[in-house]
């Protein structure tokens, strides 16, 4: 069952900040009993002032920290030479990040090797790197980390691990989505062999950061960390938004890219309760991986 979520286009006011601070003093008390009414204000938006203390709190990450509060200092004590080689690929012409000495660069290089080191059976996936960058934007390095091992461990299980089954699952489920809620656009793939596969895994694995504007991207992020956990992750903005809204145009400039700009009023999450959807991901996983020659016969 599809439940889409509008994202508010007013931005959060200062009454708005007011019961986003009252909310932050009063987590403990106030989820799991008012967690309808956190959900209530990540759709109007986090203030971007305090989605530094909010995506921890949200994703688990204050919780990490507080039980492995040495971790992430004892895991910068290796590092790996691979990581070097991406840090000037990740927003380039960020300020925080143009200068290869820097401060924002240094910052993701400790926090991608910490969690290469954190995580050694899965290594270090190229990524992460746009991922943990738009977290250092927001929050600390040691926050960023630490929420960065929820969304990998957490919210996208499976997704940066050495065979990407976590990637493969999602996609099928958005060509269930596809086939469902515009055939036209599944049609037209099929056609010239396009798997949905071919396009949608950067925009999952690198959480739409290198395919949304800025400002829309935080609040989808917003979203993606208060319902992540019981989503069917990834199936953001881009994937709806090619479903519903611009497929005649994408085919009218002759690809995907073609259309309109997306912009946050044209972003809708769509939530896919895992429950109502298990038995057709199963399936569709299965015939995905049986016809890499990866599933069982």
């Amino acid at each position: 069952m599809l439940h889409p979520l509008r994202l508010e286009q007013k931005k959060p006011n200062e009454e708005d900040k007011a019961k986003w601070i009252n909310i932050i003093e009063q987590w403990d008390q106030l989820l799991p009993k008012k967690a309808s009414k956190v959900k209530m204000q990540c759709q109007k938006g986090i203030p971007a002032s305090l989605r530094a203390k909010c995506w921890p709190l949200l994703s688990g990450a204050t919780e990490r920290i507080k039980e492995q509060k040495d971790l992430y200092k004892s895991a910068l004590k290796h590092w790996k030479d691979v990581i070097e080689r991406d840090l000037d690929r990740q927003f380039p012409f960020h300020e925080m990040f143009v200068s290869k000495d820097g401060h924002g660069q240094r910052s993701l290089f400790q926090v991608l090797k910490a969690y290469t080191q954190f995580k050694p059976e899965d290594g270090y996936c190229q990524a992460q790197g746009p991922v943990a960058a738009v977290l250092l934007m927001n929050m600390p390095a040691e926050e960023a980390f630490w929420c960065l091992v929820q969304i990998c461990e957490q919210y996208l299980p499976g997704y940066y691990s050495p065979l990407l089954e976590g990637v493969l699952f999602d996609a099928a489920i958005l060509t269930w989505v596809l086939k469902r809620s515009c055939p036209a656009a599944h049609k037209h793939l099929q056609r010239h062999g396009v798997e949905p596969l071919m396009f949608a895994t950067d925009w999952l694995m690198c959480l739409f950061t290198r395919h949304l504007p800025f400002n829309t991207l935080l609040r989808v992020w917003d979203l993606f960390f208060c319902y992540g956990k019981n989503i069917s992750k990834g199936l953001v903005s881009l994937s709806h938004r090619i479903v519903h809204l611009d497929f005649q145009e994408s085919i009218k400039h002759g690809t995907l890219k073609g259309g309109r700009k997306f912009y946050l009023k044209d972003v809708t999450l769509m939530v896919l309760m895992v429950s109502n959807v298990s038995s057709d991901k199963q399936i569709h996983l299965s015939c995905f991986l049986r016809s890499t020659g990866e599933g069982a016969p």
